[in-house]
Parts: C-alpha cells; sequence; structure tokens
C-alpha cells in the first residue's frame, strides 16, 4: 500500500511533468534526424507521468525530488542536443531503476541517494538498514567491454559508500541500461559475458552484488555473485 498522501503524489506529477517540458524545450530545435529519438523519449516519460500507478510508486521514495525533478540540467544554452539527450538517457535510466526496485522490494523504505560531494554515491539504497544499494548506468552502444566499465564504475560507487558507511552485510546491484539494438549480438553469448564478468569481479569486492543489462524493449540478462562457483 502506497504511503504516499495524494498532494505527494499530485507534487511528484507537477515536478516530472516540468521536468520533461524542460526537455522537450532544450531539444525543439533538434535536427530532424534526432527527432524520432526525442518523440520516443518524451512520449515514454508523458505515459510514467499519466500511470496514476507509477507516480505513486516514484512518490513513495525518500526524497523522490531529487530523481524526477531535475528540470534545471535543461535551463542552459550551452550543451548540445547530443548533451541534452545524453542527460535525459541517464536520467532515465535512474528513473527506470526506481520503478524496478519498488517492483521488486515492496514495502521497504527506499531513498534517493543525492550526491554531497565527498565521495561518489549509488542512486538508491534500500531496506531497514540502507544498505541495499542500486546504481543505474546507460549504455549508448553495446560492447563487452562497455559494459564491463560501466559495471566497474558502478561498483566502485557502491564500494565507496559502503566504505564510508561502514557498512558490514551491504548488497550491490548495478543496472546498465541500452537502447541499442544489439546487431549481431546472440542473447546466449551476451547472458555468458554478464556471469563471467560478475564472477571475475567477485574477488574484487568485499560484498555481493549483481549486475543487470537490460536492452529496452528486448531483453534482460543479470547475475548476482551467489551464482558464482
Amino acid at each position: 500500500m502506497s504511503m504516499a498522501t495524494s498532494k505527494q503524489k499530485a507534487h511528484a506529477k507537477q515536478i516530472f511533468q516540468a521536468t520533461l517540458d524542460g526537455f522537450r524545450k532544450a531539444t525543439q530545435t533538434a535536427p530532424a534526424a534526432q527527432k524520432p529519438r526525442i518523440d520516443m523519449l518524451c512520449q515514454n516519460w508523458q505515459s510514467v507521468i499519466d500511470d496514476g500507478s507509477a507516480i505513486e510508486k516514484l512518490s513513495d521514495i525518500k526524497d523522490f525530488e531529487a530523481l524526477v525533478g531535475y528540470q534545471r540540467e535543461f535551463n542552459t544554452n550551452k550543451l548540445t542536443i547530443e548533451q541534452y539527450i545524453g542527460k535525459e538517457m541517464q536520467r532515465s535510466a535512474e528513473i527506470d531503476l526506481a520503478v524496478h526496485i519498488t517492483r521488486n522490494h515492496r514495502g521497504a523504505p527506499i531513498t534517493k541517494l543525492v550526491e554531497t560531494g565527498q565521495h561518489k554515491m549509488p542512486d538508491f539504497a534500500a531496506g531497514t538498514d540502507g544498505d541495499s544499494l542500486f546504481e543505474s548506468k546507460f549504455l549508448e552502444n553495446y560492447s563487452p567491454n562497455n559494459v564491463k566499465a560501466k559495471a566497474v564504475e558502478g561498483l566502485n560507487q557502491i564500494k565507496a559508500y559502503v566504505d564510508a558507511k561502514g557498512f558490514t552485510d551491504a548488497w550491490g546491484k548495478v543496472h546498465i541500461f541500452t537502447y541499442d539494438a544489439m546487431q549481431g549480438y546472440e542473447p546466449p553469448k551476451v547472458q555468458q559475458h554478464i556471469e563471467q564478468l560478475v564472477c571475475q569481479l567477485k574477488a574484487n569486492y568485499s560484498f555481493p552484488f549483481e549486475v543487470a543489462f537490460q536492452v529496452y524493449g528486448r531483453a534482460y540478462y543479470d547475475w548476482p555473485t551467489h551464482n558464482c562457483r
């Protein structure tokens, strides 16, 4: 059952809509070749905003304003269209991960972690002790090396936070998203790479973790350290 009040849900929807409107305004002069991609992003997020159940889940997250209220990132004319899209893609990955966490950790307290400048932080902490940690990464182009780089970057952010907090029973997950069509890559080989990567990296971290790789609208791959032998 949602803990958010009607006022909080309305506030979340208002903030998210302002953010999407900011992205639309920032990219309104995009060349025709970029328009389909921008339109797809806008349609995806408009449907989330208009979906009462999705907003309800997001507004249950502590500090949800930091999750959906990133419109200031578009209040500049110093970025290229590609940079605006890149910012939106990464933020979209965070929101997708938030929805994933609310779906798979029902009833657990979830906090959007906000960078303080002291050390790198993951995107979310879940659980009573806040030691289930999640980091999202957006991948423009798939390759095994690109996935590994994103996984290591995310795991190092989680490690820095675990060390700073002194957690002794932490668990982490890096969730990597892509829109890449994955031409020429066979799903069994992609899954095999994720499995090998997790088992290869396992010795580098003191906490158990999972790496997931999601191809939007196509496939989902993941592997946890406890499956490594």
